[in-house]
């Protein structure tokens, strides 16, 4: 089975849709949607052998929300016009971690 996963910019989100394709056949696993009022975008998006899906882009304004449950949020605010994130999700979509890189 191949796992596979496609980020989607709108605006000022990101959806995140995961399928697992098994010969002809593909099933959508989850969908998300993370980001916040600012530019977000994703530039690379790979997933491991268990189905983790990692991220990789940038993104602006401040209490950005990449937890995309309802039960929690885990906010990133950008410390200049534009930072950079990696964040990773597991194979069922739950958020696991994320992190910030720039400054002013």
């Amino acid at each position: 089975m191949k796992f596979r996963c496609r980020l989607t910019f709108f605006s000022a989100s990101l959806f995140l849709l995961f399928l697992s394709v098994t010969g002809f056949s593909q099933q959508l696993n989850w969908t998300s949607k993370i980001g916040g009022t600012g530019a977000d975008q994703s530039n690379a998006v790979y997933t491991d052998n268990a189905g983790n899906v990692y991220i990789a882009g940038k993104f602006s304004g401040s209490n950005i929300d990449f937890d995309p449950s309802s039960s929690g949020s885990f906010l990133l605010s950008s410390a200049g016009s534009t930072d950079a994130f990696v964040a990773k999700y597991s194979a069922t979509g739950a958020f696991i971690w994320a992190f910030r890189y720039g400054g002013a």
